[in-house]
């Protein structure tokens, strides 16, 4: 990317266009991935990283102290370096803790500013803007993992300003961005809360206490059975439920067909060479977590939808994601395509008579954590081994004109809920926006006056070049000074 490609703008007066290579020394560690211990250093990746500026050193990978002392030979993190990542996540930066000992992955590298930019910050401010991330998305190498190499990063343009206006920079840059981070937390609260309300709506719901005056001038109900069906050994009792309620298990309440419980084929019964360009679709867990049933492009040919037609997914049906992301639950709606489920998902297909489809989803969603801590097996992925652990589950059942309504009190609560987080959210985002904004007025010179009285950065630069070439004669000087001596050939001729 030349200059003329990056279409610099004009700069004030007295600032100057220069390369990060003139303002900071940019390095990486050796490429060569250390073992993971229990008890280390912290090795910290682009993935320890968290919003806004923080690393994440209590859950990040640790090295031995030999390899970190070995790792340190190239580069070690510094009080006042920059962490820039450059492969995968490109473009993230963080400042290098002084209270931390660490070294960075090579997916990051170290950017060392000079001496005289080191108390500014202005780098660091820099590096988070637009006029950055555009020049380094120009650069990455995308085959695979985007890619940016050491050599561009070296290349960025930046548009130095005098000392003095760097440190206004800083100052106003910082003094709107913790503006803009209380209005986020708080809004980071509210959403918190929502999810709260929620939650307590869920819990009323199914306790009854959403319905509760609404039962005093509806006595008419009857449970869904005439008597409570046998319920398993251990059961919690239903002595808290209101009157016509009854704890009830899966198997009581779908139908009597077969298949109506029923968990997606496993093992060589589906596999992926036996998907076709087109024909009856295979449902999948992204089908139901974005509750879209268009998604995805795995079919099968008729032969095969015969062979598996226990599998059969038909509208109306519960599907429920049974390993990977568990929990999440949908209902086939009424344009289903025919298709099948895979292996990662459970399908219901209740009796309408005794509970609505759309009763149960909401019931089912506030029992999810529950479901998550009694029924997982394995850790590296979740999964519900088996449908034993739901089909043992106990789920209160009112009755159907009940459902209904507590439906009805539901959706009214939490469409409020929705708009509110909705708001909040785009709120969160427009914040983002400004940050951005605020970066790009402050590296146009348009974020804080200009002063005639300051030094011209072109002169600021000529100092930061005379300080850098004093630094590395000193460096050559010390060197030759701890080179070992070379013995003469000669001394060792007699």
């Amino acid at each position: 990317m030349t200059e003329e490609d990056l279409n610099l703008h004009q700069l004030p007066r007295g600032w100057i266009w220069t390369r990060l290579e003139e303002l900071a020394d940019v390095v990486d560690v050796n490429h060569k991935m250390p073992k993971s211990v229990e008890d280390g250093v912290h090795f910290i990746s682009p993935k320890d990283f968290v919003e806004p500026e923080g690393i994440d050193f209590e859950n990040a990978k640790r090295i031995s102290k030999e390899d970190f002392q070995r790792l340190c030979r190239k580069c070690k993190p510094e009080s006042g370096d920059l962490i820039y990542s450059r492969i995968g996540t490109i473009g993230k930066v963080r400042k290098v803790p002084h209270d931390t000992l660490f070294q960075v992955s090579y997916s990051l590298c170290l950017i060392k500013p000079v001496a005289t930019l080191k108390e500014s910050d202005i780098l660091y401010i820099f590096l988070k803007s637009p006029s950055v991330l555009k020049q380094a998305l120009a650069k990455r190498r995308s085959i695979g993992v985007p890619d940016l190499g050491l050599g561009d990063i070296k290349k960025f343009m930046i548009p130095l300003a005098p000392l003095n206006e760097q440190r206004r920079i800083v100052t106003r840059v910082e003094e709107l961005f913790t503006r803009l981070d209380a209005g986020v937390e708080s809004l980071k609260k509210v959403k918190a809360q929502l999810k709260r309300y929620r939650q307590a709506v869920l819990k009323y719901a199914f306790e009854g206490k959403l319905t509760k005056e609404w039962r005093k001038t509806h006595t008419e109900l009857r449970p869904v059975f005439a008597e409570s069906p046998v319920a398993p050994k251990g059961s919690s009792s239903s002595s808290n439920l209101p009157k016509d309620w009854l704890l009830l298990t899966i198997p009581n309440i779908v139908t009597k067909e077969k298949n109506s419980i029923k968990r997606g084929p496993f093992g060589s019964s589906i596999r992926k060479e036996f998907f076709m360009p087109s024909g009856y679709k295979v449902y999948e867990q992204k089908n139901v977590i974005y509750n879209n049933f268009n998604l995805g492009n795995y079919y099968i040919d008729e032969d095969k939808l015969l062979q598996l037609k226990d599998f059969e997914l038909k509208s109306g049906d519960v599907v429920i994601t049974c390993s990977g992301t568990i929990g999440k639950i949908a209902i086939a709606p009424t344009d289903l395509k025919k298709g099948i489920i895979n292996q990662a998902l459970l399908k219901l297909t209740l009796d309408e008579a005794k509970v609505s489809a759309k009763y149960f989803l909401h019931l089912f969603t506030s029992k999810m954590h529950d479901i998550i801590l009694d029924a997982t097996r394995g850790s590296a992925m979740k999964n519900i081994s088996s449908v034993k652990d739901l089909k043992r589950m106990l789920f209160p059942i009112p009755p159907l004109i009940e459902q209904q309504k507590i439906v009805e009190e539901i959706e009214q609560r939490l469409s409020v809920a929705d708009e509110i987080e909705k708001t909040a959210s785009q709120t969160v985002n427009q914040a983002e926006r400004l940050r951005q904004s605020i970066l790009k007025q402050a590296f146009a010179g348009k974020l804080v006056h200009q002063d005639p009285s300051d030094e011209p950065a072109e002169r600021l630069l000529e100092r930061i070049r005379e300080e850098r070439a004093k630094s590395k004669d000193e460096k050559n000087i010390n060197k030759k000074k701890t080179k070992p001596k070379q013995l003469e050939l000669s001394s060792y001729v007699k």
